[in-house]
């Protein structure tokens, strides 16, 4: 693929769901399928590089179809990746000057699943187990903890 399609679907794969970035923080599912789209395209990229099988990345989240250019490709939702194009895209994720359009969202949903892994691995620490009936909302209560809130448990 040229660049100019690797910039092309970049665009195409925005979530449209999402009217700005900051979003990410409350859209669990959106940012869990993003995170778990650029893992499976490490995991394709890791397999390219050691002559393994490599496999389709499917497209879970809502995208804008609307964006179409001459001899581009342009996906929609619920489609696949095939596996070459997949390796492509992840090496165009680092190599891109421009961290613009998808590659910002895919960078900040990552950013933002980290930090929530840590956050929760903060409160877990040490605990044997928690009782989840006395927390009404157990998922939101202890996974997404803002890190001030962290240490006054």
């Amino acid at each position: 693929m040229t660049t100019e399609q690797l910039s092309s679907l970049n665009i195409n794969l925005k979530p449209n769901k999402l009217s700005n970035i900051k979003e990410l923080e409350t859209n669990h599912d959106v940012r869990n399928k993003l995170v778990y789209f650029f893992y499976q395209l490490k995991k394709n990229y890791d397999n390219y590089q050691k002559d393994l099988n490599i496999c389709p990345v499917k497209i879970t989240w809502d995208i804008d179809d609307t964006y179409s250019k001459t001899n581009v490709l342009n996906f929609k939702t619920n489609y696949v990746i095939q596996g070459v194009l997949s390796v492509k895209l992840y090496k165009h994720i680092f190599t891109e000057i421009n961290k613009l359009y998808f590659i910002n969202y895919i960078i900040e949903a990552v950013r933002l699943d980290n930090l929530f892994k840590k956050q929760s691995y903060h409160y877990f620490k040490g605990k044997i187990c928690c009782d989840v009936k006395k927390i009404s909302n157990y998922n939101q209560y202890y996974f997404m903890q803002y890190t001030k809130f962290i240490g006054n448990k």
